[in-house]
């Protein structure tokens, strides 16, 4: 995993977040070093790695087809029995350049990505682990003993994810590291389990540097104003802010890690291995959850009226409307649904007698009942000879029903 004298490693250590850079180191480790046995199943590692990491199972989803669902889960638990043999097989041989700088490490997408080590080792083994590793994640340990020192270290400028939880730092450590001018690049920081109190919560709100994180956790601590929520299994029904909170909102502004971004348990906190979250809207997850499902009408009952489109050098006088535009309404507008057709009636065919699906009408010009005889005109019993008989001649010339020939 050096990165002396491997050009497609460095690629990875340039955009840690991305996954083509590690798919070429892949494909370059089975192309250059074809003999070696050890490095056809790190370029397995780290396809299988990558794969697991995107792939995901949402509970609750609807399935298409549950044969190809079922099919898929089964190679998916095969994937992770095969990534697990690899990494415990070879994953020491392949974190030999790191493992001996830290306590503890952890794979992501075929290289480690978070270390664990003491605040007195970062600052001197900090350098050559991240020139030997995508490293995105650092969880520091005695941290007060470090002192000042790592908080005002370079160093910190190149940590996105950083965790000092479990530390025992107070208020004074926290506001050390929020005057700290190295965290351009910081998005993720965990202070869970400490000693910070209110003062530690003004320090990170009054940062600028720091009140745009999208994540600072706070648990376990005398003071955490984040926001409390309510759920049902993973999903969030209820949201509020504490008056802590509140507070810190009305005297610095918005604090987005003050706040939960999503309707879900999910995906919140933040992996701290991936790329840093798109900021969410102006709108809270509180506001959201009280908020009606449609806005309301406008005063008065009128409906705003889209602007007219009219055609200018952009589109042409043939080029017709954008997309976004209303076309002015036409004079005489046509029906949004075409009337129905009336169908005229199957004639029966000749010497059959026409159904009815009740009694037929009485009177002379539709004949008399079945069984009942048929007013004659001119001594004719003939249907069609008597006075209102239809004067198409087809139909004079047809036969009577039987029951009218039996009477």
């Amino acid at each position: 995993m050096d990165a002396r004298g491997e050009a497609p490693l460095q690629a990875v250590l340039e955009r840690p977040y991305d996954d083509p850079p590690r798919l070429a180191y892949a494909r370059w480790l089975e192309e250059r070093r074809a003999d070696d046995p050890y490095a056809r199943l790190r370029a397995e590692f780290i396809r299988l790695q990558v794969k697991l990491a995107r792939e995901s199972f949402a509970g609750g989803a609807p399935v298409e087809d549950e044969d190809a669902e079922l099919l898929r889960r089964v190679r998916w638990l095969e994937d992770v029995e095969r990534e697990r043999e690899l990494r415990e097989a070879h994953g020491p041989r392949w974190a030999e350049p790191v493992a001996h700088l830290v306590s503890d490490y952890h794979w992501e997408r075929g290289f480690v990505a978070g270390v664990t080590l003491p605040a007195a080792a970062f600052l001197d083994y900090a350098p050559r682990l991240f020139a030997r590793a995508p490293i995105v994640f650092v969880r520091l340990t005695q941290v007060r003993e470090a002192g000042e020192a790592l908080f005002f270290s370079p160093l910190l400028g190149r940590v996105p994810a950083l965790s000092l939880a479990d530390t025992g730092i107070g208020d004074q450590e926290v506001r050390r590291l929020a005057e700290s001018p190295h965290l351009a690049r910081l998005w993720w920081l965990d202070l869970s389990f400490n000693r910070v109190g209110p003062e530690g919560t003004r320090a990170l709100a009054a940062s600028p540097r720091l009140r745009r994180l999208p994540f600072i956790g706070l648990d376990g601590n005398p003071a955490n104003p984040r926001e409390t929520i309510g759920v049902d299994g993973y999903l969030i029904q209820d949201a509020s802010l504490p008056p802590e909170g509140e507070a810190l909102e009305a005297e610095f502004g918005s604090l987005p890690w003050l706040r939960h971004p999503t309707l879900s348990t999910l995906d919140y906190p933040p992996s701290p291995y991936g790329p840093p979250p798109v900021p969410a809207g102006p709108l809270s997850l509180t506001r959201r959850l009280r908020a009606p499902p449609h806005p309301p009408p406008p005063a008065g009952g009128a409906q705003p009226r889209a602007p007219a489109w009219r055609p200018g050098r952009a589109q042409g006088r043939r080029g017709g409307p954008p997309p976004s535009a209303s076309l002015p309404a036409p004079r005489n507008p046509a029906p949004a649904t075409p009337p129905a057709r009336r169908r005229r009636p199957r004639r029966a065919p000749t010497g059959c007698p026409r159904p009815s699906p009740g009694p037929p009408p009485r009177g002379p010009a539709h004949g008399a009942p079945r069984g009942e005889a048929r007013p004659r005109a001119g001594g004719s019993a003939r249907p069609g000879g008597g006075p209102g008989a239809p004067r198409n001649r087809r139909a004079s010339r047809r036969r009577a029903p039987p029951s009218v020939r039996r009477g």
